[in-house]
């Protein structure tokens, strides 16, 4: 039987994907599967529910009982779920504060943190180190609104003894890491975000499983009239788009075209970034189409050039490899997880992802390829996304270290 402990299946979030990918795999493979987490939305994950035995801890009012400033809300919960997870072969933890949820099942012993990133809420700056490392830096006009935005977060970090609930959380963390038998992460990047904080190496480096089943057959070269430019993702500050907006702006008044930007998701920042698109004149060739089913992305894409994302301190980048796989060309920013995906820049470009003049000069440069270094790039791209990311990589890759932790108590 194993076990994972996740704080909630609500959105579709890349945690929650690769955690049900893992469990329907595992399934597969003859595991029983235990699933322990604080909510779950059968619309989008009632698959999940039918092949786990779903078990959900809704917060209870006896969590917040306890002296002042004592906050044993979390240590509670968390105790809880773990009771829930007695008796499982193995515990898989998924993001804060299911990694400490597997840590009290059984002192640890039988315990799998997969490690998407640490706890952005609790580490900010040692999560953010590239955007930490450019506060410090002359702010330029392109990142002005996200750099303001974070340097109160960034700042609360340095200053968090201020707030006592976040110290006690901090601690809790600190305490229960050491128990985990095994971590894994999705990165090299997250690895080092891991040991920064913890001073702990990771057992091993299991890239995320992409879906390769859908990889289309697409019309060779670019488009004829005008670049299309895809942006695919959560629209909040860290992921940066304003600087893609930006961008594409300079590249489309530069180069004569019908060029389009296709921006896909919803989020918090999306009607500021409306107005900024209307601010640089660029909304008439901007759309924005929100959240969209899978048929509709499948559309987009196939009727985009290039995916340009320059996310920042992102831990893996899911939606660079999906590009790929469809054929899209890759632009990219110079470190964290894409910069892994991009092989360095073997697989895309990799620019500067605080400059949009960086950004604008990778669209150029796209819009003056020859026929034949597009097709090649697109299939170098493609053929290391599916051999690094595909299932039949990744998915027995996770299932052997599942094992391992099985052994040691069999």
């Amino acid at each position: 039987v194993v076990g994972i402990a996740h704080p909630a299946f609500c959105a579709v979030g890349g945690a929650e994907v690769l955690l049900s990918r893992y469990a329907t795999y595992l399934r597969s493979q003859g595991h029983r599967i235990r699933l322990v987490t604080t909510a779950i939305d059968a619309a989008d994950w009632g698959d999940l529910t039918e092949l786990a035995d779903v078990r959900v801890l809704d917060n209870s009012w006896i969590d917040h009982v306890g002296m002042p400033g004592s906050h044993p809300t979390l240590g509670r919960r968390i105790a809880r779920q773990a009771e829930a997870l007695a008796g499982v072969d193995v515990v898989i933890g998924g993001n804060f504060p299911g990694n400490i949820v597997a840590a009290c099942v059984d002192d640890g012993r039988r315990s799998l943190w997969t490690c998407m990133e640490p706890s952005r809420r609790l580490y900010p700056s040692a999560t953010l180190p590239t955007l930490t490392a450019h506060l410090h830096a002359t702010a330029r006009e392109s990142d002005c609104t996200l750099l303001r935005s974070m340097r109160d977060v960034i700042e609360r970090d340095v200053g968090i003894g201020r707030s006592s609930i976040i110290t006690a959380q901090r601690k809790l963390d600190q305490s229960l890491v050491p128990q985990l038998a095994c971590i894994t992460a999705i990165s090299e990047y997250s690895a080092a975000s891991l040991r920064r904080i913890y001073q702990r190496t990771v057992d091993a480096v299991v890239y995320p499983t992409v879906d390769v089943a859908s990889s289309p057959t697409r019309m060779p070269g670019l488009s004829g009239d005008g670049l299309r430019v895809l942006i695919h993702g959560r629209l909040d500050l860290l992921k940066n788009v304003e600087t893609v907006l930006r961008g594409f702006a300079t590249f489309s008044a530069a180069q004569r075209g019908a060029h389009e930007l296709h921006v896909v998701g919803a989020g918090s920042d999306l009607p500021r970034l409306n107005n900024v698109a209307t601010e640089l004149g660029i909304a008439s060739a901007t759309h924005f189409h929100g959240f969209v089913s899978r048929a509709k992305l499948l559309a987009i894409y196939e009727r985009c050039d290039v995916l340009a994302a320059l996310p920042i301190d992102e831990p893996f980048g899911m939606i660079f490899p999906e590009a790929a796989l469809q054929g899209l060309l890759l632009v990219g920013p110079d470190h964290g997880g894409p910069m892994e995906i991009l092989d360095g820049g073997n697989n895309g470009f990799s620019v500067d992802a605080f400059s949009s003049l960086a950004l604008a000069d990778a669209l150029t440069c796209i819009s003056r390829m020859s026929f034949s270094e597009v097709e090649r790039r697109r299939s170098r791209a493609a053929l290391s996304c599916e051999q690094r990311f595909s299932p039949a990589s990744t998915l027995p890759a996770f299932e052997r270290q599942v094992m391992a932790v099985a052994r040691v108590f069999a």
